[in-house]
């Protein structure tokens, strides 16, 4: 069997092609498997911001208590003050009179 430099050529020419369609495979594949990557990596971060989310959402309500209690501390301390400041007044008016009538 006679083989000619065309049928030579020939073969060569699909080879390369076949090697070119398989680099591109090959590259394809590692790229679908860096877009898996990403996308693991992607999913990741994700579930740590929900928890951080989570983190914080707590951490505001326990501030949003806190500030709950200051408020009402500083109710009751406003109440204390009036009352103090009256029994001032009265404690004044009180030593006033006991002083004209002695």
């Amino acid at each position: 069997m006679k083989i000619s430099i065309p049928q030579i050529l020939g073969s060569l020419s699909y080879v390369k092609d076949d090697l070119k369609l398989n680099n591109s495979q090959q590259e394809e594949e590692s790229q679908m498997e860096q877009t898996c990557n990403n996308s693991t990596a992607l999913f990741g971060q994700i579930t740590v911001f929900q928890q951080l989310r989570l983190q914080l959402l707590s951490q505001l309500s326990v501030l949003k208590e806190n500030i709950e209690k200051m408020q009402k501390m500083e109710q009751f301390v406003e109440f204390e003050e009036t009352n103090l400041d009256k029994l001032t007044r009265n404690n004044s008016r009180l030593i006033d009179s006991i002083r004209k009538y002695q």
